[in-house]
């Protein structure tokens, strides 16, 4: 059986919450201070990865650049990357990943670079 996945930014305090939920998972962290940490990136740099309703994923992306040849080139940097234990292995963070680059692309950011945190 392949899980059909939904890519999206965060929609409402449910969503903060279960994020913040598996931030605590994946980086052994409490639920409350990663909703803090959560809100504090702003929920328009964060993107979450559903199966139906619940959240099973999510990173953040930030926006920089580095400089080439004299010039800024655009940059994300994509951090605090986290799947659910429950949901390793099912293909989302791989979902999750795609649909993030093909944003990018989208957007015309030309380069991403994966942080291992950014706590």
């Amino acid at each position: 059986m392949v899980l059909q996945f939904e890519y999206s930014q965060i929609a409402n305090p449910e969503d903060v919450q279960q994020f913040g939920s598996i931030l605590a998972q994946c980086f052994l962290a409490s639920p409350d201070e990663n909703a803090a940490y959560v809100n504090r990136i702003g929920r328009e740099n964060l993107r979450v990865i559903r199966q139906g309703a619940q959240v099973v994923g999510g990173l953040e992306m930030i926006s920089m650049g580095q400089w080439w040849g004299g010039q800024r080139v655009p940059m994300t940097g994509i951090a605090g990357v986290g799947i659910a234990p429950e949901y390793r292995g099912t293909g989302a963070a791989i979902a999750m990943i795609k649909h993030a680059v093909k944003e990018l692309h989208t957007n015309g950011v030309p380069i991403s670079v994966l942080y291992k945190t950014s706590r």
